[in-house]
């Protein structure tokens, strides 16, 4: 028995069968593959694909039989013959070639499902794309209509049992935005494919008078077939409502179980409503963020129940810098009944507004644990760590991962590009800086954010020479303060952030509130400029000449005008300067700049004897009776610097009373910060670290973005030393990274947190990492640095 199976193995192998079987699975696959790839442009039938897959089913058995029957000679095909040791196992071997041909149906089988079993390894029958529909001409039609239907039906699909409504319009070339019929099925079925949808939905949209008819087609993208078809009449008015009515008839295609009430949250709704809801749809995706507002405030205004209106106008709220209203929109949404997804993301936003950045960066990623393609999603977290202090460490680069992966998603969505940009910008990364800001220019964006970004780009690309400060001081200095901070964030661009402020105080003589403002902005922001590039004598010189006049503070940054006089603003001239010193300097700047020169000299920066005050400073004024936050914050912090812990104890303890009378958060952030630096002069290390782990900076995105102490600079770089000391290295690290984010006021603890991280990458034995790290701090040291 065993001798005969032997012979007939070898007799498969004398005739070649073996050859012939692997050579026919191979050929019969990469016909059925070449196939599926050429008929699909071609717009060949299905029909074509599956006589090929039968006509392999079948032929494989033919061709092992011809295999074990035939043999090709010199002479020609010629019978095989058997040899004598063959004859005599010819039971076994008619008993194995029956065993041959079965399993040679077998293996077609697997050439018949291989292509099958590819397609669902692929798509995701869940995931749907959606494309506006093709609208006919007609003056009864509005021109949207299309995007509207889409609209409306991908935001019922989502509200639908297990499926995934992915928007096809986000994919669009302008063209194909403008002109959806420039999209031809075969880019619809590639586009769905790079997303992992199972099926996508084309259409029409076909007027006829007062009425409109509603043509919808699903199709299959790994097979490019019409599985279903469905359509729909009525109110040329309310088209969207008759595309929800049309899909029903494709739901027993995509919902294989009991059919839902599919788009009735929708379909009960007052039109007017639903009209302005996909108004704010439309102008959201533009970026015309105060005509999306608008228009999500109608809708929520004619429906009250209108959770998903209030979400998105919530949105287009913060964008808008409406930031009450913003709040009121998604306290409202979360009263109402909202999709897991949705509900997640509601808190999100209200955790953003209210300043909470660990709760909104928990809801954000939980939202993305449902729906990981959820562009909106994405930005908002970018959003969180761009504007708010959240504990994860690298915010800045968590911030840029998340704006990417909205561009990713979304590449025509231009509110993510705006800050994207500003990341960019500042890292000097020109490659992917340049494509981004045409696309984010030739959207025609808000021009205060188009004139902010376009001066951090020519001084970044450029340099400081080539900017026409003038211009800017005098006719945009609210774009230019805020295009310095940008800079100065990470001390990346310290060379752009030098100029402007000192562009600031010499052009812009404005004597308004604003203009107030920025002089006082740009002076802070110059001197933590000055202390970060170790001109600590030049920072000591402006606070000096600060506090005695405005024509001083010019003289001094007058001073250090580059060696190209024409490229800085010219003093200000008569007609324009308003030398009334009681405006902002002379006897009102004084005291605070004597607080400063305590932050200075508690970061360790020389001031001379200018600290020696602090006493008298606070005995003249009482602490149980300090009028100002930031008097007993600076007492604090220089008495703890100097290890006196006692008296640290004692300013928090007033602090704390005056928190308890208080509903200000700024308040009780002030006693908790002075809590810690109390517990670090006195020596409890594990309690500073716990009290500095805590302290949370839960405060209004426009005190964090121009506030001296409250974005808690100083407590980290506290923390970050104290890890440190205990060999915690790598947290060490971690907490100092976090100096190199927003905001701008980070910019005068970044020499020090690079020192700490440099000190904890030896001692890790990371020594490329303290090599980059050294590098970065010599550049930032050197003289005329980046200029």
């Amino acid at each position: 028995m065993g001798s005969a199976i032997r012979t007939f193995l070898a007799e498969l192998k004398r005739r070649k069968v073996y050859r012939v079987a692997v050579g026919y699975v191979v050929v019969a696959f990469a016909v059925l593959e070449g196939a599926d790839l050429v008929l699909g442009p071609l717009g060949g039938p299905e029909w074509v694909q599956t006589v090929l897959a039968i006509a392999a089913l079948f032929g494989f058995p033919v061709a092992i039989i011809l295999a074990w029957v035939l043999d090709i000679t010199p002479e020609g095909i010629q019978v095989t013959e058997g040899t004598s040791e063959s004859r005599a196992a010819s039971t076994i071997a008619r008993r194995g070639f029956i065993g041959l041909v079965a399993l040679s149906l077998l293996a077609a089988g697997v050439i018949w499902l291989l292509p099958a079993l590819k397609r669902s390894a692929t798509f995701d029958f869940n995931r749907v794309m959606v494309f506006p529909l093709v609208a006919s001409a007609s003056p009864n039609i509005e021109r949207t209509v299309g995007e509207d239907v889409a609209t409306m039906i991908g935001h019922a699909l989502d509200g639908t049992g297990p499926l995934r409504f992915i928007d096809g319009w986000s994919l669009l070339s302008l063209e194909e935005r403008n002109d959806i019929r420039e999209l031809t099925n075969e880019k619809a079925r590639l586009l769905a494919g790079s997303k992992s949808c199972g099926y996508l939905v084309i259409g029409r949209v076909v007027a006829r008078g007062d009425s409109a008819d509603v043509y919808l087609d699903l199709r299959d993208v790994a097979g490019d077939s019409i599985v279903a078809r469905a359509e729909a009449a009525g109110a040329v008015t309310q088209a969207w409502q008759t595309g929800l009515r049309a899909v029903n008839g494709l739901l027993p295609i995509l919902i294989r179980t009991e059919v839902p009430d599919f788009g009735l949250e929708f379909l009960e709704r007052d039109p007017a409503a639903v009209a302005s809801f996909l108004l704010g749809e439309s102008s959201y995706r533009r970026a015309r963020m105060p005509e999306a507002l608008e228009n999500y405030r109608a809708a929520v205004a004619a429906d009250s129940q209108f959770a998903l209106a209030a979400v998105r106008g919530s949105q287009a709220a913060s964008w808008s810098h409406e930031p009450e209203e913003a709040a009121t929109l998604v306290d409202r949404a979360l009263r109402l009944e909202l999709s897991p997804r949705d509900r997640y993301f509601a808190l999100g936003m209200q955790a953003y507004l209210d300043n909470r950045a660990d709760s909104a960066v928990a809801m954000l990623r939980a939202t993305l644990d449902h729906d990981p393609e959820m562009a909106v999603a994405w930005m908002q977290l970018g959003e969180v760590y761009h504007h708010h202090l959240p504990s994860d460490p690298y915010p800045d680069t968590l911030a840029e991962h998340a704006f990417m992966r909205t561009n990713q998603l979304d590449p025509t969505a231009t509110p993510p590009l705006f800050h994207l940009l500003e990341i960019l910008i500042r890292k000097g990364d020109v490659e992917r800086t340049q494509p981004l800001m045409e696309q984010f220019l030739a959207a025609d964006p808000d021009s205060f954010l188009a004139a902010k970004v376009t001066f951090m780009d020519q001084c970044a690309r450029s340099g400081p020479r080539s900017v026409h400060w003038d211009d800017w001081a005098l006719q945009r200095p609210f774009q230019l303060i805020a295009g310095v901070a940008r800079m100065a964030v990470g001390a990346d661009r310290l060379d752009c952030a030098e100029w402007g402020y000192r562009a600031i105080l010499l052009g812009d003589t404005a004597t308004d509130g604003y203009g107030i403002g920025r002089q006082w902005t740009a002076l802070l922001g110059l001197h933590d400029v000055l202390i970060a590039r170790g001109r600590a004598p030049d920072a000591v010189a402006l606070y000096e000449a600060a506090a005695s006049s405005t024509a001083d503070v010019r003289a001094v940054a007058r001073n250090w005008a580059t060696r190209d006089e024409q490229t800085m603003p010219a003093a200000a001239n008569a007609a324009r300067l308003v030398e009334d010193e009681a405006y902002l300097w002379g006897a009102r700047v004084a005291p605070f700049i004597e607080l400063l020169y305590l932050r200075d000299a508690a970061l360790g920066v020389d001031v001379g004897e200018r600290d020696r005050f602090a006493d008298e400073y606070a005995e003249l004024r009482g602490l149980e009776h300090q009028a100002r936050d930031d008097s007993l914050y600076m007492l604090g912090v220089w008495h703890a610097s100097q290890g006196n812990g006692d008296v640290t104890t004692r300013i928090a303890s007033a602090a704390q009373a005056k928190a308890a009378q208080s509903e200000q958060p700024e308040t009780r952030l002030l006693s908790q910060a002075l809590l810690a630096h109390a517990a670090a002069a006195r020596g409890d290390t594990a309690e500073a670290i716990e009290r500095f782990r805590s302290l949370r900076p839960e405060i209004a995105m426009s005190l964090l973005e121009w506030h001296w102490w409250l974005p808690m600079g100083l407590e980290r770089i506290r923390l970050a030393q104290l890890h440190l000391a205990r060999g915690e290295f790598q947290e060490s690290i971690d907490v100092a990274s976090k100096l190199d984010a927003h905001p701008a006021s980070y910019v005068l603890y970044v020499p020090a947190s690079l020192e700490v991280r440099i000190a904890a990458a030896d001692s890790l034995g990371e020594s490329r990492l303290a090599e980059r790290l050294r590098e970065r701090l010599s550049e930032i040291r050197a003289p005329g640095a980046m200029e």
